[in-house]
Formats: structure tokens, C-alpha cells, sequence
């Protein structure tokens, strides 16, 4: 699942038990998703984002498709949700290295397919935690 919209600064909760607690929780403040609809597989790397500014704590987890409801974001912080399936997003044809803007940095852009409206690339920070994620998880798309 992929949200894309403004990126906003999360401060951890001192309310909330863990970063794990914390992602669940701003899961179900931005795209309706409340924490028992999330089984959490794990975590990634924490890392900054391109300014060095806040450090993000990516989580990884399966979503129970009762609770699959795209229609329930917060529109003030999320401007579209929607799903692809794994095999979609791994296939090369659907990736593509790009420059980031005027840097020297390159990474993977995910193409959406034209029938979304919006965005129609998952790019920057959520395109890198994607790849990383794919890198480690099922590194035989990647050789």
C-alpha cells in the first residue's frame, strides 16, 4: 500500500508504547487503516530524509483485505491511496533508475499503471524504502 501526498513531520508520541505503536497509529490517522487490520512483518533500516532533518522508521505489514477501504484518508495529510500487487512493482518494466532532480543521486522510480488517477510514479524517500525492502526481501528480482 502506498500513500502520496505531503510529507509531513511525525513526532514520536510520548503517549505511544513503540516507533511500531507510532507507525500503526499514523497508519489509521492518514488512510483510515486501524492497527488490528496490520499484521507487522518487520522493520527496516531507519534512515534520514534528504535533508537530514528527521530520521524514518519504516515498517513492513500485511494488510487483511476486510480491511481495504481506499476511500478513508485524511485528505488534509493524504492526497491518494491505492494498492498494487508485489509482482507488479517488482517487474523491471515497471522500474526505472532515475536522476533525482539536479543531484548526482540516482535511484528507482516505480511507474504506476496509467489507469490510477494521480501520481503516477512512486519516487524519493518511499520509492528508495520500497527498493530496499524488494532488495532484501526477494533479492532474485534484482540480480
Amino acid at each position: 500500500m502506498y500513500s502520496s501526498g505531503q510529507t509531513k513531520r511525525i513526532i514520536y508520541n510520548p503517549t505511544d508504547e513503540s516507533l511500531e505503536h507510532t507507525a500503526l497509529r499514523e497508519t489509521e490517522e492518514e488512510i483510515g487503516l486501524p492497527p488490528q487490520a496490520i499484521e507487522i512483518l518487520g522493520r527496516y533500516s531507519a534512515l534520514p530524509n534528504k535533508t537530514g532533518s528527521l530520521r524514518v522508521h519504516p515498517y513492513v505489514g500485511f494488510v487483511k483485505n476486510d480491511y481495504i477501504d481506499l476511500t478513508r484518508f485524511n485528505p488534509e495529510e493524504v492526497s491518494s491511496v491505492f494498492t498494487l500487487p508485489v509482482d507488479y512493482l517488482v517487474d523491471p518494466k515497471n522500474r526505472q533508475v532515475k536522476q533525482f532532480r539536479d543531484s548526482q543521486i540516482k535511484y528507482t522510480v516505480f511507474k504506476a499503471p496509467n489507469s490510477l488517477e494521480g501520481e503516477k510514479e512512486i519516487w524519493g524517500l518511499t520509492g528508495f524504502i520500497l527498493e530496499g525492502v524488494f532488495r532484501k526481501i526477494i533479492p532474485e528480482y534484482y540480480k
